[in-house]
């Protein structure tokens, strides 16, 4: 796909829309292509229709409502999705919703579906989770680990794939984003 994005009305391929959002916000171009797959699954996908493209990696989609029109194309998805990775990593935002330390992280939008306290360790996490302001609960995280369903009894439609898809892409495709301090 093209997009317009530089000066003067000029088109830029994806590749270059990702390039140049990851230089100008200084984020790994890797974020991108995990954020592209886990919303849209873009990057291994044959069969993209456009409302694909609008709406790339979620941003301006709230999980409980329509996307906005303002960000419905593949560069606006980039540019404010990544701008706003980039606020949140740096604290910069109007509105942070989650820093360092122990905080309070819903399972799902749905509030029947409570929530647990997670330990952020560092600014990158903190954005992760501000930007995707979900956890996945133990039948999420058995399902996706491969070590049973992912059916909770109490109530099996609360299960967040967000974060603990971003995890599972970008240490497949890249690397572990964890190192062992012992």
């Amino acid at each position: 796909t093209t997009e317009p994005y530089g000066k003067n009305g000029t088109t830029m391929s994806a590749a270059q829309v990702i390039k140049a959002a990851a230089d100008l916000y200084r984020i790994n171009p890797q974020v991108i292509l995990v954020f592209l797959e886990k919303e849209q699954g873009l990057v291994t996908r044959t069969d993209c229709p456009d409302w694909r493209y609008n709406s790339a990696i979620g941003f301006g989609c709230p999980d409980n409502g329509s996307c906005s029109r303002a960000t419905a194309n593949f560069t606006a998805q980039i540019d404010y999705g990544v701008y706003h990775l980039r606020g949140y990593f740096d604290d910069t935002l109007t509105y942070v919703p989650y820093g360092v330390g122990s905080q309070t992280v819903l399972y799902n939008p749905d509030t029947r579906c409570s929530s647990s306290t997670v330990n952020i360790q560092n600014r990158a996490t903190a954005s992760l989770y501000s930007y995707t302001p979900y956890q996945p609960n133990a039948a999420t995280l058995n399902w996706k680990l491969g070590s049973g369903p992912a059916v909770s009894s109490a109530y099996p439609s609360c299960g967040a794939f967000g974060n603990i898809n971003f995890f599972i892409y970008f240490t497949n495709w890249f690397y572990t984003t964890y190192t062992d301090a012992y």
